[in-house]
């Protein structure tokens, strides 16, 4: 159950915020390719501004405590630092008086008179920033869509000579919220972040080692006097520091101690226990083809194989990528298990065989009179929360219908069932917690998830949570409300070993049985499933229809418009087409012979305010159109990159394929090329067609004659005819 919940989004997104935020510790401990910090200084969470920066701003109250007083010959004049608000800028005279106040005049999102940096957010708030002469943000001003002033960040710096910084004080609303030191080399070497009475809410440590040149030779990390991190860094074959191993400390005590090779691949693995003693290490063997593409990877454990990948190279958008096609596994008896996979990760076919390379049959390890107690249907619920995934236990919960089955042939079906509503929240906040634990990794940890928050607003104008929930999809998640797994199984020392079939790897799993309660123990999660016997003769349970089964004559269900009238679409009832020629020219693609293929689009428009789109055509026809198309714009892309076309072909030879073998590896059949139907609902107002969901509609003015129907393209005047054929 744990992997349908762990769905990772964004990464993307969050490597590019993370990657200008890098600054925050020395390195980055957390990444698999991690590069030996350098000498910048420039704070994490700073938005670089696009015109110069004036040199002394000064984060105070725009008006004197104590302002002098006014000389009737007195005539004002404003010296010294800009004062700002939302809205306009301004100086003060000595006598507290404001001087020179004007609106802000912005050229790319800065004041050109005072240099503020207002940048406006998707949700209408907005971001005003002042930089001093090294470009370190000395004022942030965060404003709410109203205009009210949330929060003021204000900085103290200290620079060498060279504009390097050496400290850094951050306040929060004038209160003392963080302070960070710097070595002459720019790396920190200290952050303490402080609450609001003054007290020490967190402090971290950075023990840097350099040699005589001045290079990183090592690293400690230390979190209120816990070492948590170190690393250890030594010139590669180019000269340069490269991270050599690293260690992460766990707060039990155990760690475990990671080695890369010259490429950051990780090459050997060891864990300890809390007495420091190695317990198992794995090592790792990587082969690469001519072109730098992995092509296989080898893994053994406490020096017996573990499992060989082998993988494929194809295409993604014109540019070569590996994915797993071949899996073995190994046992400590010498039997392997293979299995194939597509490009999208589906296991195709899984077997096994012992040292001797003899297939495997499980089938007689069954044993109906010692199995006899399990036979039937099996039901309880699980219950998970955010702590049994090692998250903050805030009560956020997920409920799963459990239900297991086992007959007396050795068959097992195992179905857990999900609320929808209840399923996508703790889906949410999974994906928001792993991204806060993320963060914190990349940003040394002691982050309230609110300054968290902070940051990713500065970026992305949302908080996390509102980040995740603009990038899931409920429709993702429909398949994995309702999971059948159906297999084989065995009992023997008091676990039931299940696998997919007789030939397979059957995993082993520990039980407790009493009476009418089967518990299982699931060691992964740390929990026990506890099920009742409802049945003693198994009863298959239904499994749901795909509804984009295309055997399904059934439509799915659409949601319509209210706006929808029978009496005003009444002219649309019944089917519509209109057919194309659609030529390689259309597609941007410009050959020596000109290719063609002919689509009719149908369009049925229902009674009930629903459209069908449909596109038809040969397939095999269409197929060689698009495959011919994808082989001239990989030609067309890799030309770009500054490749000829032989030294493609060459490429893809050393890789053991051609572009067109890649190509139509990536496209896959003409079935799964051709688009499917597509259902909207549907009305009509004022002579435009509205379709779509309520949230996108596309909008058509259309002209009804007869059996004629025009779409009208007021924009270029390509008006679009279809004939009623039905």
């Amino acid at each position: 159950m744990k992997k349908f919940l762990r769905v990772l989004l964004v990464c993307v997104l969050v490597i590019a915020m993370l990657a200008a935020c890098d600054n925050t510790k020395p390195t980055d401990p957390s990444s698999k390719n991690p590069e030996p910090p350098t000498s910048s200084s420039t704070k994490p969470t700073d938005p670089k501004p696009t015109d110069p920066k004036p040199t002394d701003p000064k984060p105070t109250d725009p008006k004197p405590t104590d302002p002098k007083p006014t000389d009737p010959a007195h005539t004002c004049k404003g010296t010294g630092a800009w004062y700002m608000d939302l809205e306009n800028h301004w100086r003060l005279c000595e006598c507290g008086e404001k001087v020179n106040e004007k609106a802000h005049t912005l050229v790319n999102d800065a004041c050109v008179q005072c240099s503020a940096e207002i940048i406006t957010g998707f949700e209408g708030d907005h971001y005003l920033t002042m930089y001093d002469e090294w470009l370190n943000p000395t004022i942030e001003m965060h404003y709410l869509p109203d205009g009210t002033l949330e929060y003021t960040y204000t900085y103290e710096y200290v620079y060498t000579d060279d504009g390097v910084v050496l400290s850094e004080k951050a306040f929060l609303d004038g209160v003392l919220d963080m302070e960070m030191s710097f070595d002459e080399h720019g790396n920190m070497t200290g952050v303490t972040r402080y609450n609001e009475d003054g007290s020490v809410r967190s402090s971290t440590v950075y023990e840097l080692t350099y040699d005589d040149e001045g290079n990183l030779t090592a690293e400690k990390e230390i979190v209120d006097g816990q070492t948590t991190y170190e690393a250890f860094y030594t010139q590669g074959s180019d000269g340069e520091m490269m991270l050599d191993n690293e260690i992460w400390h766990n707060e039990n005590g155990t760690k475990e101690q990671r080695f890369f090779d010259e490429n950051y691949d990780v090459v050997k693995v060891i864990h300890f226990d809390a007495e420091g003693n190695a317990i198992d290490e794995y090592t790792y063997e990587f082969v690469y083809d001519n072109s730098g593409n992995l092509i296989q990877e080898t893994c053994h454990l406490n020096g017996s194989l573990s499992y060989v990948n082998k993988y494929v190279v194809t295409m993604d958008f014109g540019f070569p990528y590996s994915y797993l096609s071949e899996e073995t596994v190994y046992d400590e008896d010498g039997s392997y298990y293979i299995s194939t996979y597509d490009m999208e990760g589906n296991k195709l076919t899984s077997a096994g065989f012992d040292a001797q390379g003899n297939p495997i049959d499980h089938s007689g390890k069954f044993d109906a009179t010692l199995c006899a107690p399990l036979f039937g249907t099996w039901q309880g619920t699980v219950t998970m929360t955010g702590a049994d995934l090692g998250y903050d236990d805030n009560g956020m919960t997920v409920t799963a219908k459990y239900t297991l089955i086992l007959d007396a042939q050795g068959n097992i079906i195992n179905r857990i069932e999900f609320d929808e509503d209840e399923f996508m929240s703790f889906a949410i906040y999974v994906n928001v917690e792993m991204i806060y634990e993320m963060l914190q990794e990349q940003m040394g940890g002691g982050f309230t998830k609110a300054e968290l928050d902070n940051l990713f607003q500065q970026f992305y104008q949302m908080s996390v949570e509102e980040y995740v929930m603009s990038m899931l999809d409920p429709s993702e998640f429909a398949d994995q409300l309702t999971q059948v797994m159906e297999g084989v199984y065995y009992v023997f020392d008091g676990k039931i070993f299940r696998g997919d079939s007789w030939s397979t790897r059957m995993e082993p799993g520990e039980y407790t049985l009493e009476g009418n309660t089967l518990t299982l123990i699931d060691e992964e999660l740390g929990m026990d499933i506890v099920l009742t016997k409802t049945d003693d003769a198994p009863v298959v349970p239904e499994v749901p229809e795909d509804p984009e089964d295309p055997e399904d004559p059934e439509i799915p269900d659409v949601e319509t418009h209210e706006e929808f009238d029978p009496t005003v679409c009444a002219p649309l009832f019944g089917t519509w087409e209109y057919t194309e020629r659609m030529t390689s020219t259309d597609m941007g693609i410009v050959l020596d012979q000109e290719l063609s293929v002919e689509m009719t689009v149908r369009m049925t428009f229902s009674e009930n305010g629903v459209v069908t789109m449909q596109m038809i055509t040969d397939k095999d026809a269409y197929y060689a159109f698009m495959v011919t198309l994808s082989v001239e714009s990989t030609y067309m892309q890799m030309e770009a990159s500054g490749m000829t076309r032989d030294e493609v072909d060459a490429q893809f030879a050393a890789m053991g394929t051609t572009v067109e073998a890649a190509v139509a590896a990536q496209l896959g059949s003409a079935e799964d090329l051709l688009p499917d139907d597509g259902y909207f609902g549907y009305y009509v107002a004022d002579g435009v067609l509205y379709y779509g969901e309520p949230d996108f509609l596309t909008e058509i003015p259309i002209v009804i004659d007869g059996n004629t129907l025009t779409f009208v393209d007021e924009e270029f005047g390509q008006n679009v005819v279809l004939t009623k054929v039905g």
